[in-house]
């Protein structure tokens, strides 16, 4: 992040797992998988943790998954 922000060029970062496996029972599991999606354009003031507790709670959520990456190249 620090040599992306360095380059001056705008960037957005997708952070994300491949599968949940919840931490309380240590296998995978169906649940939603949590992500984090920064845009270095877009200014975010937020003291939230990347955690499945949060993301659960933040009621961000895409039901189609293979449609993330339109979130991801669209502005």
């Amino acid at each position: 992040v620090k040599a992306l922000d360095e380059s001056g060029e705008a960037y957005r970062l997708l952070v994300l797992p491949d599968h949940p496996t919840p931490i309380c029972i240590r296998t995978h599991s169906s649940d939603s998988v949590p992500y984090m999606l920064y845009d270095s354009t877009a200014y975010m003031d937020a003291d939230w943790n990347y955690n499945e507790e949060e993301a659960a709670e933040s009621g961000n959520k895409i039901d189609k998954g293979h449609l993330i990456i339109e979130h991801l190249f669209s502005k």
